[in-house]
């Protein structure tokens, strides 16, 4: 019986036993969990400064004024941008109407650049979630760099948060040549948009009977985007911003002669 009961004692108290007493770890072992705690302390502080590098661009979404647009009536054809796409013109190229539709979680950037008050140069594009924000600096470059000011739209139906961060990050680089931007936000808005490229001024609407295409052409415009969005790419020039360049370029040509 004693036997029994010292050999029952062993049983029950060795785990006790081995709980209170300290493991080794190796060399390795200590090694590998100092360099894990260091990345995880390293993964924190990525988080946290990307969190602070974003707040004021976060604070433009959610304390930007929204903008009451007026609705687009018939007053002449619009030329269309369609997804990733992009148009910029300045007033003396005689462009009236710039318009888009379809931005339900795309995004609509709206550039109305300004020098002494002045309309010097106007653009669009129609951003979607996969397009290299940084790599579409020809965009937002002849939209911008002509003024002193710029008053910028961000529009959509259901855009997406983190499209319209990138965006604004972005766009912050050319004001830090002491342009002044004013911010108009509303992603829960218009998903067709249509812009005055002379005066400057931002209708809601695009209607398909006013566009400049047969629909035909609007049709093969349409299938031509959606190949192209396949994959990650930087906002295109439209086809009508594809016309102005080659006019630009014959005008110099004949000015040249």
């Amino acid at each position: 019986m004693k036997k029994f009961l010292f050999f029952f004692l062993i049983v029950c108290l060795a785990p006790v036993a081995f709980a209170a007493t300290p493991l080794k770890s190796s060399p390795r072992t200590e090694r590998l969990e100092g360099a894990l705690e260091e990345q995880l302390q390293q993964a924190a502080a990525a988080v946290q400064n990307a969190s602070k590098e974003q707040e004021p661009f976060l604070q433009i979404l959610q304390k930007s004024p929204r903008p009451v647009l007026p609705f687009f009536k018939y007053d002449g054809k619009i030329s269309l941008v369609t997804m990733r796409e992009f148009f910029a013109s300045t007033p003396a190229d005689g462009v009236r109407y710039v318009g888009t539709y379809g931005a339900s979680t795309c995004i609509i950037v709206v550039i109305v650049s300004k020098k002494d008050g002045r309309v010097v140069s106007t653009g669009l594009a129609h951003i979607d979630a996969t397009c290299l924000v940084n790599e579409s600096g020809a965009f937002f470059g002849q939209s911008i760099l002509e003024g002193d000011e710029a008053d910028i739209y961000l529009l959509s139906s259901y855009g997406d948060e983190d499209t319209a961060l990138r965006i604004l990050k972005f766009i912050s680089f050319y004001e830090r040549d002491g342009r002044k931007f004013s911010y108009f936000v509303n992603l829960r808005g218009p998903e067709a948009v249509v812009i005055n490229a002379q005066t400057g001024e931002v209708f809601e609407g695009c209607p398909i009977d006013c566009l400049d295409l047969s629909p035909q052409e609007l049709t093969k415009r349409i299938d031509h985007t959606a190949m192209q969005i396949a994959f990650p790419s930087a906002l295109k020039p439209s086809l009508p911003q594809v016309e102005l360049y080659k006019r630009r370029f014959e005008e110099s040509s004949d000015d040249e002669e």
